[in-house]
């Protein structure tokens, strides 16, 4: 690697690092573990936050009671169908695996809870 590549790689990570002092805690905690030498602390702390804020907390918000989304396992059960192309719902399987990728921490007890609700509630056809 040279010194060149080095430094307008840093320099990158600076600038994105700079633009991360706000963002959606689901980005924030993926930029300091990847972009910066930031503690594993700090990381996990931000981390953390995911179930709390930015799309994380807005997906967790869209929960139905019984612990699924929109009433259904893989395709939604329930609203109207979608006019033209768009799919504008969500169902249970995709957003637990959207949470999953935004780091939503899976010993949290918001996930515990959440995977003990669709566990006893959602039903998967076979």
């Amino acid at each position: 690697m040279t010194d060149q590549y080095l430094s307008t790689s840093l320099s990158a990570a600076h600038s994105v690092t700079r633009g991360c002092s706000t963002p959606t805690p689901a980005i924030r905690w993926q930029v300091l573990r990847d972009l910066t030498d930031a503690p594993a602390e700090e990381v996990a702390a931000d981390r953390a936050r995911v179930e709390h804020g930015g799309w994380g907390a807005v997906l967790l918000a869209a929960r139905d009671p019984d612990g699924e989304w929109t009433g259904g396992a893989c395709l939604p059960g329930r609203g109207d169908p979608p006019q033209g192309d768009g799919q504008p719902w969500t169902s249970t399987l995709p957003v637990m695996l959207e949470l999953r990728a935004l780091g939503l921490d899976p010993t949290s007890e918001t996930a515990r809870e959440m995977t003990a609700a669709v566990e006893a509630n959602c039903r998967w056809a076979v």
